[in-house]
C-alpha cells in the first residue's frame, strides 16, 4: 500500500526491533501518544496477517 501525505502532514518511517519498517502520514500536531495508537493501529493487523497467513 502506497500513498503520500497530504498537505500538513508529514511522512513518518518507523524500524520495529522484529526488523519491519512503516511509514505513515502524520499531521503536524499530533502527540506522541496519538502517534503510538495510530501506529499499533497500523502494525498489529499487518502483523495478525503475517503470522496467520505467512507462518502458518
Amino acid at each position: 500500500m502506497e500513498s503520500s501525505p497530504s498537505d500538513g502532514e508529514v511522512a513518518v518511517f518507523a524500524d520495529t526491533d522484529m526488523d519491519t519498517h512503516i511509514s505513515m502520514g502524520v499531521s503536524l500536531d499530533i502527540t506522541v501518544t496519538d502517534f503510538k495508537s495510530n501506529f499499533l493501529s497500523i502494525f498489529f493487523p499487518c502483523l495478525s496477517f503475517f503470522i496467520t497467513n505467512i507462518l502458518s
